[in-house]
Protein backbone atom coordinates (compact mmCIF):
# COMPACT_ATOMS: atom_id res chain seq x y z
CA UNK A 1 0.00 0.00 0.00
CA UNK A 2 1.72 3.37 -1.15
CA UNK A 3 1.81 6.32 1.01
CA UNK A 4 -0.64 8.41 -1.53
CA UNK A 5 -2.82 5.62 -0.84
CA UNK A 6 -2.70 5.30 3.09
CA UNK A 7 -3.18 9.07 3.29
CA UNK A 8 -6.19 8.91 0.94
CA UNK A 9 -7.87 5.81 3.58
CA UNK A 10 -7.00 8.13 6.25
CA UNK A 11 -8.70 11.28 5.00
CA UNK A 12 -11.73 9.08 3.85
CA UNK A 13 -12.09 7.73 7.67
CA UNK A 14 -11.57 11.01 9.27
CA UNK A 15 -14.51 12.75 6.95
CA UNK A 16 -16.64 9.73 8.01
CA UNK A 17 -15.80 10.38 11.63
CA UNK A 18 -16.84 13.95 11.76
CA UNK A 19 -20.22 12.96 9.84
CA UNK A 20 -20.79 10.58 12.63
CA UNK A 21 -19.99 12.75 15.54
CA UNK A 22 -22.20 14.92 13.63
CA UNK A 23 -24.99 13.36 13.63
CA UNK A 24 -24.43 11.93 17.36
CA UNK A 25 -23.79 14.77 19.20
CA UNK A 26 -27.12 15.98 19.02
CA UNK A 27 -28.63 12.94 20.05
CA UNK A 28 -26.41 11.97 23.12
CA UNK A 29 -26.76 15.94 24.23
CA UNK A 30 -30.87 15.22 24.41
CA UNK A 31 -30.38 12.01 25.84
CA UNK A 32 -27.69 12.96 28.73
CA UNK A 33 -29.52 16.40 29.65
CA UNK A 34 -32.87 14.52 30.42
CA UNK A 35 -31.72 12.45 32.93
CA UNK A 36 -30.39 15.57 34.91
CA UNK A 37 -31.80 17.95 37.34
CA UNK A 38 -31.95 21.84 35.90
CA UNK A 39 -28.52 22.76 38.06
CA UNK A 40 -26.73 19.82 36.24
CA UNK A 41 -27.37 20.68 33.02
CA UNK A 42 -26.56 24.72 33.38
CA UNK A 43 -23.26 23.22 35.52
CA UNK A 44 -22.12 21.38 32.79
CA UNK A 45 -23.84 21.25 29.45
CA UNK A 46 -22.03 17.42 28.45
CA UNK A 47 -21.45 15.70 31.36
CA UNK A 48 -24.09 12.81 32.91
CA UNK A 49 -25.51 14.45 36.16
CA UNK A 50 -24.59 12.39 39.24
CA UNK A 51 -27.70 9.90 39.33
CA UNK A 52 -30.26 9.09 36.41
CA UNK A 53 -33.69 10.96 36.74
CA UNK A 54 -36.00 8.40 35.14
CA UNK A 55 -38.91 10.79 36.76
CA UNK A 56 -38.05 13.48 34.19
CA UNK A 57 -39.74 11.22 31.75
CA UNK A 58 -42.96 10.69 33.44
CA UNK A 59 -42.95 14.20 34.41
CA UNK A 60 -42.43 15.42 31.04
CA UNK A 61 -46.08 13.24 29.88
CA UNK A 62 -47.79 14.37 32.52
CA UNK A 63 -46.55 18.31 32.19
CA UNK A 64 -47.02 18.52 28.30
CA UNK A 65 -49.81 16.37 28.11
CA UNK A 66 -48.14 14.39 25.65
CA UNK A 67 -50.14 11.53 25.62
CA UNK A 68 -52.43 13.47 23.83
CA UNK A 69 -50.27 14.40 21.18
CA UNK A 70 -48.64 11.79 20.58
CA UNK A 71 -51.87 9.61 20.01
CA UNK A 72 -53.01 12.46 17.52
CA UNK A 73 -49.58 12.31 16.10
CA UNK A 74 -49.72 8.11 15.49
CA UNK A 75 -53.26 8.86 14.28
CA UNK A 76 -52.39 11.46 11.61
CA UNK A 77 -49.06 9.79 10.67
CA UNK A 78 -50.12 6.17 10.26
CA UNK A 79 -52.92 7.54 8.25
CA UNK A 80 -50.98 9.22 6.05
CA UNK A 81 -48.24 7.42 4.86
CA UNK A 82 -51.07 4.29 4.35
CA UNK A 83 -52.98 6.51 2.07
CA UNK A 84 -49.24 7.67 0.29
CA UNK A 85 -48.89 4.28 -0.14
CA UNK A 86 -51.90 3.33 -1.47
CA UNK A 87 -52.02 5.89 -4.08
CA UNK A 88 -48.15 6.49 -5.07
CA UNK A 89 -47.60 2.51 -5.79
CA UNK A 90 -49.77 2.10 -8.35
CA UNK A 91 -49.49 5.36 -9.95
CA UNK A 92 -45.86 5.15 -9.76
CA UNK A 93 -46.60 1.31 -11.79
CA UNK A 94 -49.12 2.29 -14.42
CA UNK A 95 -46.10 5.75 -15.28
CA UNK A 96 -43.17 3.19 -15.03
CA UNK A 97 -44.93 -0.05 -16.92
CA UNK A 98 -48.03 1.22 -18.78
CA UNK A 99 -48.38 3.47 -21.71
CA UNK A 100 -49.66 6.40 -20.27
CA UNK A 101 -50.11 9.17 -22.85
CA UNK A 102 -47.13 12.09 -21.34
CA UNK A 103 -46.12 9.92 -18.52
CA UNK A 104 -42.45 11.33 -19.33
CA UNK A 105 -43.65 15.15 -18.89
CA UNK A 106 -45.65 14.05 -15.56
CA UNK A 107 -42.75 12.30 -14.11
CA UNK A 108 -40.37 15.18 -14.38
CA UNK A 109 -42.70 17.59 -13.75
CA UNK A 110 -43.47 15.76 -10.29
CA UNK A 111 -39.53 16.18 -9.68
CA UNK A 112 -39.89 19.25 -10.65
CA UNK A 113 -42.07 19.90 -7.91
CA UNK A 114 -40.18 18.83 -5.13
CA UNK A 115 -37.70 22.13 -5.56
CA UNK A 116 -41.02 24.43 -4.36
CA UNK A 117 -41.18 24.98 -0.75
CA UNK A 118 -44.22 23.94 1.47
CA UNK A 119 -43.98 27.03 3.00
CA UNK A 120 -44.72 29.11 -0.57
CA UNK A 121 -48.18 26.91 -0.84
CA UNK A 122 -49.58 27.73 2.71
CA UNK A 123 -51.97 30.48 1.90
CA UNK A 124 -53.48 28.81 -1.11
CA UNK A 125 -53.66 25.62 1.25
CA UNK A 126 -55.35 27.00 4.33
CA UNK A 127 -57.54 29.19 2.00
CA UNK A 128 -58.71 26.01 0.02
CA UNK A 129 -59.18 23.74 4.05
CA UNK A 130 -60.82 26.74 5.29
CA UNK A 131 -63.39 26.69 2.42
CA UNK A 132 -63.72 23.05 3.19
CA UNK A 133 -64.35 23.39 7.39
CA UNK A 134 -61.66 21.23 8.10
CA UNK A 135 -59.78 23.79 10.04
CA UNK A 136 -58.69 22.42 13.35
CA UNK A 137 -59.35 18.84 12.70
CA UNK A 138 -57.09 15.81 11.96
CA UNK A 139 -58.37 15.29 8.21
CA UNK A 140 -56.86 18.39 7.55
CA UNK A 141 -53.70 17.31 8.29
CA UNK A 142 -54.10 14.06 6.92
CA UNK A 143 -55.48 15.61 3.79
CA UNK A 144 -52.47 17.61 3.50
CA UNK A 145 -49.14 15.84 4.71
CA UNK A 146 -51.61 13.22 1.69
CA UNK A 147 -50.79 15.32 -0.94
CA UNK A 148 -47.30 17.14 -0.25
CA UNK A 149 -45.93 13.58 -0.02
CA UNK A 150 -47.25 11.87 -2.91
CA UNK A 151 -44.78 13.14 -5.49
CA UNK A 152 -41.86 12.03 -3.57
CA UNK A 153 -43.48 9.12 -3.08
CA UNK A 154 -44.67 8.40 -6.86
CA UNK A 155 -41.44 9.11 -8.21
CA UNK A 156 -39.72 6.49 -5.85
CA UNK A 157 -42.57 3.45 -6.96
CA UNK A 158 -41.56 4.81 -10.62
CA UNK A 159 -38.06 4.55 -10.89
CA UNK A 160 -38.34 1.68 -8.98
CA UNK A 161 -40.67 -0.16 -10.86
CA UNK A 162 -37.95 0.53 -14.07
CA UNK A 163 -35.17 -1.88 -12.40
CA UNK A 164 -37.59 -4.51 -12.04
CA UNK A 165 -37.06 -7.05 -14.93
CA UNK A 166 -39.81 -6.63 -17.96
CA UNK A 167 -39.71 -10.54 -18.53
CA UNK A 168 -41.24 -11.10 -15.16
CA UNK A 169 -44.63 -8.84 -16.46
CA UNK A 170 -43.98 -10.52 -20.05
CA UNK A 171 -44.04 -13.89 -18.48
CA UNK A 172 -47.39 -13.25 -16.17
CA UNK A 173 -49.27 -11.85 -19.66
CA UNK A 174 -47.91 -14.64 -21.45
CA UNK A 175 -49.83 -16.96 -18.88
CA UNK A 176 -53.23 -14.73 -19.80
CA UNK A 177 -52.85 -12.23 -16.27
CA UNK A 178 -54.59 -9.01 -16.65
CA UNK A 179 -52.56 -5.25 -15.94
CA UNK A 180 -54.26 -5.50 -12.01
CA UNK A 181 -53.64 -8.93 -11.48
CA UNK A 182 -49.81 -8.81 -12.76
CA UNK A 183 -49.40 -5.41 -10.70
CA UNK A 184 -50.95 -7.18 -7.35
CA UNK A 185 -49.92 -10.73 -7.56
CA UNK A 186 -46.36 -9.90 -9.44
CA UNK A 187 -44.84 -6.46 -9.02
CA UNK A 188 -46.71 -5.83 -5.29
CA UNK A 189 -44.36 -8.27 -3.50
CA UNK A 190 -41.26 -7.23 -5.41
CA UNK A 191 -41.88 -3.81 -4.20
CA UNK A 192 -40.62 -4.09 -0.69
CA UNK A 193 -37.65 -2.19 -0.95
CA UNK A 194 -39.59 1.05 -2.50
CA UNK A 195 -42.30 0.53 0.34
CA UNK A 196 -39.80 0.84 2.88
CA UNK A 197 -38.04 3.83 1.29
CA UNK A 198 -41.26 5.67 1.30
CA UNK A 199 -42.29 4.72 4.43
CA UNK A 200 -39.49 5.75 6.32
CA UNK A 201 -39.06 9.32 4.53
CA UNK A 202 -42.34 10.10 4.81
CA UNK A 203 -42.73 8.98 8.53
CA UNK A 204 -40.06 11.30 9.43
CA UNK A 205 -41.21 13.82 7.55
CA UNK A 206 -44.89 14.03 8.26
CA UNK A 207 -44.15 13.31 12.51
CA UNK A 208 -42.02 15.92 12.85
CA UNK A 209 -43.40 18.79 10.86
CA UNK A 210 -44.59 22.13 12.60
CA UNK A 211 -45.85 24.75 10.51
CA UNK A 212 -48.75 23.42 8.73
CA UNK A 213 -49.91 21.82 12.43
CA UNK A 214 -49.20 25.40 13.95
CA UNK A 215 -50.71 27.66 12.08
CA UNK A 216 -53.97 25.09 10.69
CA UNK A 217 -54.86 23.71 14.57
CA UNK A 218 -56.13 25.56 17.14
CA UNK A 219 -57.15 23.15 20.38
CA UNK A 220 -55.19 20.04 22.05
CA UNK A 221 -57.23 17.54 21.26
CA UNK A 222 -56.23 17.62 17.36
CA UNK A 223 -52.58 19.35 17.80
CA UNK A 224 -49.45 16.79 17.74
CA UNK A 225 -46.38 16.31 19.29
CA UNK A 226 -44.42 19.05 17.36
CA UNK A 227 -46.13 21.49 18.83
CA UNK A 228 -46.47 19.61 22.26
CA UNK A 229 -43.38 20.55 22.87
CA UNK A 230 -43.87 23.79 23.21
CA UNK A 231 -45.70 23.60 26.09
CA UNK A 232 -41.99 23.40 27.73
CA UNK A 233 -41.60 26.90 27.05
CA UNK A 234 -42.92 29.96 28.68
CA UNK A 235 -42.26 33.79 29.12
CA UNK A 236 -39.21 33.16 31.20
CA UNK A 237 -37.19 30.56 29.74
CA UNK A 238 -37.03 27.21 28.26
CA UNK A 239 -37.36 23.81 30.56
CA UNK A 240 -34.30 21.86 28.69
CA UNK A 241 -34.22 19.04 31.33
CA UNK A 242 -38.03 18.02 30.32
CA UNK A 243 -37.46 19.13 27.16
CA UNK A 244 -35.12 16.74 26.54
CA UNK A 245 -36.94 13.93 28.27
CA UNK A 246 -40.13 14.83 25.60
CA UNK A 247 -37.92 14.89 22.65
CA UNK A 248 -36.58 11.75 23.94
CA UNK A 249 -39.67 10.44 23.90
CA UNK A 250 -40.85 11.27 20.58
CA UNK A 251 -37.95 10.11 18.76
CA UNK A 252 -38.77 6.48 19.67
CA UNK A 253 -41.28 5.67 16.94
CA UNK A 254 -38.50 7.02 14.66
CA UNK A 255 -36.07 4.32 15.95
CA UNK A 256 -38.62 1.72 15.71
CA UNK A 257 -39.67 2.41 12.07
CA UNK A 258 -36.38 2.51 10.58
CA UNK A 259 -35.50 -0.53 12.65
CA UNK A 260 -37.95 -2.21 10.85
CA UNK A 261 -37.97 -1.17 7.35
CA UNK A 262 -34.03 -1.09 7.72
CA UNK A 263 -32.92 -3.80 5.94
CA UNK A 264 -35.11 -2.92 2.70
CA UNK A 265 -33.94 1.13 3.18
CA UNK A 266 -30.61 1.32 1.30
CA UNK A 267 -31.79 -0.99 -1.19
CA UNK A 268 -35.45 1.02 -2.17
CA UNK A 269 -33.27 4.21 -1.95
CA UNK A 270 -30.22 3.33 -4.23
CA UNK A 271 -33.15 1.20 -6.94
CA UNK A 272 -35.88 4.43 -6.04
CA UNK A 273 -34.15 7.50 -6.13
CA UNK A 274 -31.10 7.11 -8.31
CA UNK A 275 -31.86 5.26 -11.11
CA UNK A 276 -34.01 6.48 -13.88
Amino acid sequence: MTLQHRLGQIAKHAVLLFFLLVTIAPLYFVIVTSFKTNPEFYDNLWLPGESLRWENYTEAWTRGHLGEYFGNSLYVVLTSVALVILFAMPAGYALARLRVPGSRPLITFMAGSLIIPAEATLVPLFVLIASLKLINTRENLILVYTGWSLALTIYIFHNYFLTLPVDIAEAARVDGASEVQIFLRVMLPLSWPAVATGVIFNFLFIWGEFLWALISTRSDSVRTIPLGLFRFQDQFGTDWVQLSAAISITIVPLIVVFVFFQRYFIRGLTAGAVKA
